[in-house]
């Protein structure tokens, strides 16, 4: 009978190393939302949390294709 050994499951932290914390990518750099507002990630399988996200409201929406507009032209 083979054994197989198997890699660490892709959402494991064993793999990657999460920021606690993640703003919002918007003109090439990372911003809190303009809200201010935010909310916890969890992993499914464990219930673990993994970090905080920003919250992207209209206006961070706005901004973000606003930049992704002046970036294609």
């Amino acid at each position: 009978m083979a054994f197989f050994e198997y890699d660490a499951a892709p959402e494991s932290r064993a793999v990657v190393i999460l920021a606690p914390s993640h703003g919002l990518f918007i003109n090439g750099a990372f911003v809190d939302p303009q809200s201010g507002r935010s909310f916890v990630t969890y992993n499914p399988a464990t219930e673990e949390p993994l970090g905080e996200v920003a919250d992207a409201g209209a206006p961070d929406v706005d901004a973000a294709v606003r930049a992704a507009r002046a970036a294609y032209e």
